[in-house]
């Protein structure tokens, strides 16, 4: 007897570009769903991923089955060793240039063994913390914000932003040990190293006013900045010998300011024993 499917519905703030690549682009999906070794949106690709509970591991197969490039991916769902084959279905829908409602299927279930571990309830926990938490906290972006006051101008504080030692110091937690290279003049180039020589994260420094405001903008290899580009934001303002520093760093995926922000938490402490 078919069974009713599962069905999630959820809205994102997220353009439907960056919703599509995060459900078809391997890159992205084991940062958010399962690592796989391939995965390409193309009927008849076949793929697989290991996923399961505490106390057990399946080997997941799967193969696509329909594909409506950015609106529509179908494939099959299965276990190594079991009976059963079940379909998911992703269909997106824009809801606005920044918004994209999901709709999420699977239907199917009915055909795998009655054994605990496939009871319909486990997929549905599952499926929730998928849709609910994991891709969410993937494609809809936020900035961290923080702001230092300290009991000296401007023009003192300054050279902790734009001093290759300083820089590093403060930077430690994120930087691990690693080296930033830059003049940190206007238009110039912002490179992290890690004791290796091995490039991090490169960038430039797209905006610099005296004493004022400094930004760094980051970008892959190849790119160019665009206003989606990540940034770090310093703005001074001064008044009778006292500043406050305010940090702005992003956009950056929910999932990576949970990681970041207690980061730049240490950041703001080491600049001030700086001072």
């Amino acid at each position: 007897m078919k069974a009713e499917p599962i069905v999630f519905e959820r809205t994102y703030n997220a353009p439907i570009k960056k919703v599509w690549k995060a459900i078809t682009d391997k890159n992205d999906m084991k940062q958010w769903y399962f690592e796989m070794s391939d995965f390409k949106p193309e009927v008849g690709f076949e793929f697989s991923f290991e996923g399961g509970t505490e106390n057990k591991t399946y080997v997941h197969l799967c193969k696509v089955v329909e594909v409506v490039p950015g609106k529509k991916l179908k494939h099959s769902w299965r276990y190594q060793g079991y009976e059963g084959n079940s379909f998911v279905t992703w269909e997106l829908f824009e809801e606005g240039k920044n918004r994209t409602r999901v709709k999420l299927t699977h239907e199917g279930l009915e055909t795998f063994p009655q054994l605990p571990d496939f009871a319909k309830n486990n997929f549905v926990q599952g499926w929730t913390e998928i849709t609910g938490v994991l891709l969410l906290e993937f494609v809809e972006v936020a900035d961290i914000i923080k702001t230092l006051d300290v009991g000296v101008s401007p023009d003192q504080l300054w050279p902790l932003l734009i001093t290759v030692d300083a820089v590093t110091q403060w930077a430690e937690g994120f930087s691990g040990g690693s080296t930033v290279e830059s003049d940190f003049r206007k238009g110039s180039s912002i490179v992290w190293k890690d004791n290796t020589g091995t490039v991090g994260a490169r960038g430039i420094v797209s905006e610099r006013d005296e004493n004022k405001k400094l930004v760094f903008t980051y970008f892959e290899d190849g790119e160019q900045p665009n206003p989606d580009s990540y940034k770090e934001e310093f703005i001074l303002n001064g008044n009778n010998g006292q500043t406050t520093l305010s940090i702005k760093a992003g956009p950056l995926s929910k999932k990576y300011v949970k990681m970041h922000d207690p980061l730049w938490d240490e950041v703001v402490i080491k600049l001030k024993g700086m001072i």
